[in-house]
């Protein structure tokens, strides 16, 4: 019996999830965007998949997942309620890889009553680290032990030979996402105290890392990791902290940006035409300094001003609203990946166990992954790939959780986790004694 699964958003990491289901021929997809020529693309010929148009909260929308089994919206986070209140009346399985909302929370009892699975947080970060961690804590929940420090850093980057810009970072995922990401607020547990960081001191937490093969990272606090002690049971841990990695250089150019104003939703004066006059203004306005002087100054912010052309006469692009989104533009086109350049994902587990009689473990878990020159990046995999799966192993029967949901549990992230595997995603494990019970 054919299985019908219907794909929302074919932007840029679309492409590896439909190639996967379009490949299952026990499978019909459907693949929807408001621009149906970017479904058409990525759809072809293939005879068990449509490309579709619909907005978000349309009719057409409704009845393309009322045909449909399961649905994966790879649409941004603020449209998923949305969709998920259709799939509630519709009585359809839901899955994103968007962090939950709780909006989407308070769904869970809904979803449950009517035996429908919500999956959420089921991509790369959040999703597979989700994945991958529990898989180690249940390992380590199996010897009777417990963790008692836990870190977890993620962050997609060029590959070292295309990090050829300032920022050494080119978007491999929704370019507005990664700038509004710079305004999150974040908590973790550091030596047992709870350290809360407001969005205007996420930079100042950066700290300076070394990863092996690879050389020198930065790293800060992504978010909130105390809501994943309860979520992974680690109530014991005097450690937690979930981040973000970053070539060198990257929170002092992202200061600098957010210091002049260009991480601003507010309005750009009516009579600001280019970026040298926004520029202009932004630096007398909020840095009381005269552009000249940030440009006279050597070094990687100023490198990055002239890199991006905010100095430029260029003009600003229509309807622009926000320095935000003049800054966004001008990333957008000179920050893209080039046809035949790599981008690579790093996804590091740090864990200090502890099993009875005392007895210490220090565990590494790593992922690295490479884009295909040509082909589909390493961001798009890790991100479109597992909700793909999961969408596959919930209508073959496979699993079993139903409410709203993160990747958690033994029924949803095993199967994910074993087939990434078989098409080379795959973490490396090193395990040593520690003589004491490390923090980090």
């Amino acid at each position: 019996m054919t299985k019908r699964i219907c794909i929302l958003g074919a932007g840029l990491v679309a492409r590896p999830a439909v190639n996967y289901l379009l490949a299952e021929k026990s499978i019909h997809l459907d693949l929807v965007d408001i621009d149906v020529s970017k479904a058409e693309t990525l759809i072809g010929n293939a005879p068990n998949g449509r490309a579709l148009q619909a907005g978000a909260g349309s009719p057409e929308l409704t009845q393309i997942i009322h045909e449909n089994d399961a649905v994966i919206s790879l649409l941004p986070q603020h449209l998923h309620y949305a969709v998920a209140e259709v799939c509630l009346q519709e009585r359809k399985h839901l899955i994103t890889a968007s962090y939950i909302s709780p909006e989407m929370a308070s769904l869970n009892q809904a979803a449950e009553d009517r035996e429908l699975l919500f999956l959420n947080e089921a991509g790369l970060d959040p999703g597979i680290d989700h994945m991958s961690a529990m898989k180690i804590i249940h390992e380590i929940r199996a010897r009777n032990g417990y963790v008692h420090a836990f870190r977890s850093i993620c962050g997609g980057l060029p590959a070292p030979e295309a990090a050829d810009n300032p920022l050494k970072y080119k978007f491999s995922w929704s370019p507005l996402g990664v700038l509004k990401a710079l305004s999150n607020s974040a908590s973790y547990l550091k030596n047992g105290k709870q350290i809360n960081v407001p969005q205007q001191d996420l930079m100042k937490e950066t700290v300076l890392d070394q990863l092996q093969d690879y050389g020198a990272i930065e790293v800060y606090p992504n978010r909130d990791s105390l809501k994943y002690i309860g979520l992974y049971g680690i109530e014991k841990a005097r450690d937690v902290l979930r981040g973000t990695i970053r070539n060198p250089g990257w929170a002092a150019i992202v200061t600098g940006l957010k210091s002049m104003g260009y991480l601003s939703d507010l309005p750009v004066e009516p009579a600001l035409k280019d970026y040298v006059s926004l520029s202009r203004y932004l630096a007398e306005k909020e840095m009381r300094r005269p552009l000249e002087a940030l440009l006279g100054t050597e070094g990687p912010f100023s490198q990055t001003l002239r890199f991006l052309g905010l100095d430029s006469s260029e003009k600003l692009p229509p309807n622009c609203k926000s320095p935000m989104q003049a800054l966004l533009n001008a990333m957008e086109q000179r920050m893209a990946y080039g046809p035949m350049e790599r981008d690579m994902l790093i996804l590091k587990h740090e864990f200090t166990a502890v099993y009875p009689g005392n007895i210490t473990e220090r565990i590494e878990s790593v992922l690295v992954n490479y884009g295909l020159p040509g082909g589909d990046s390493a961001m798009s995999r890790t991100v479109s790939l597992p909700p793909a799966i999961a969408a596959k192993g919930l209508l073959n029967g496979d699993i079993k959780s139903r409410g709203v949901r993160i990747p958690v549990h033994r029924d949803i992230y095993l199967p994910i986790l074993e087939e990434l595997e078989a098409m080379n995603i795959r973490f490396q494990e090193k395990r040593t004694a520690a003589l004491e019970q490390t923090h980090f």
